[in-house]
């Protein structure tokens, strides 16, 4: 998949999720009852609501913009292995932008690499303008390659947000950012990755975990119309233009 556009859609599992009863059985496909984990696990495009790419292969030059992810509040719906994630992306993907998209209510909202293995080096992503609220983690969990994450909102974001893992070098500009805990960090990988944080607003956040060493990335692109450039100004932004029909 290359050249395209996803813009100004809502993506969502949970009417699927619903409507699946706990006595139900394997369906086969669609949903286990124990899945990888002992826990019951949709099925359905392996659980994640965007994929990228879904079955091997290449992704390239996609730019995903003005969409909404949701599941279910995590703190109501407490099996964080039902749902996947809201936007996977793997193996050999690069070029690839996310911007002014609304995430929501889940446990795991965006996987970058599907394990230490999978570290393609160039994989460059930018998210931006993004608005991150009541998600546990992965506001990314980013492994390999280079990210920029610049002007995004994120609220309450409990477990962590950028957990950078296996040499990935993640540029963390300008975002606002509140009620969260471990906004940079790297865990769960034998090899850490890397952060370049530049002028973060952090309001009522906490640190458990360690902040990984420092890289620099050198973005291979020209931002400074798309930058909004006072960090205290980011989450009025967001909040007014990013998610479906906000354009």
């Amino acid at each position: 998949m290359s050249n395209v556009i996803v813009r100004n859609i809502k993506f969502s599992m949970v009417a699927l999720g619903k409507s699946i009863p706990d006595t139900t059985g394997d369906i086969l496909n669609i949903y286990s009852k124990l899945g990888d984990e002992g826990r019951a696990q949709i099925l359905v495009n392996g659980g994640d609501l965007i994929s990228a790419p879904k079955n091997g292969g290449v992704t390239s030059n996609v730019w995903i913009d003005h969409c909404e992810f949701s599941q279910e509040d995590p703190r109501i719906q407490l099996n964080q292995d039902l749902y996947d994630g809201l936007l996977d992306i793997k193996n050999e993907s690069r070029y690839i932008t996310v911007s002014w998209c609304y995430f929501h209510d889940h446990h795991k909202c965006s996987l970058i690499g599907s394990s230490d293995k999978d570290i393609f080096k160039d994989r460059k992503i930018t998210f931006h303008h993004n608005y991150y609220k009541t998600i546990q983690e992965r506001v990314p969990l980013y492994r390999g390659g280079e990210a920029h994450f610049f002007n995004n909102y994120l609220y309450d974001v409990y477990t962590g947000s950028v957990n950078t893992r296996v040499n990935a070098c993640v540029k963390v500009e300008k975002n606002y950012i509140e009620k969260c805990e471990n906004n940079v960090y790297s865990k769960n990988s034998a090899i850490v990755g890397q952060a370049e944080i530049v002028d973060n607003v952090e309001v009522d956040c906490k640190r458990t975990e360690v902040v990984p060493s420092n890289c620099v990335l050198n973005v291979p692109y020209e931002y400074s119309k798309s930058l909004t450039k006072d960090p205290k100004k980011v989450k009025g932004v967001v909040m007014k233009h990013a998610g479906v029909g906000t354009f």
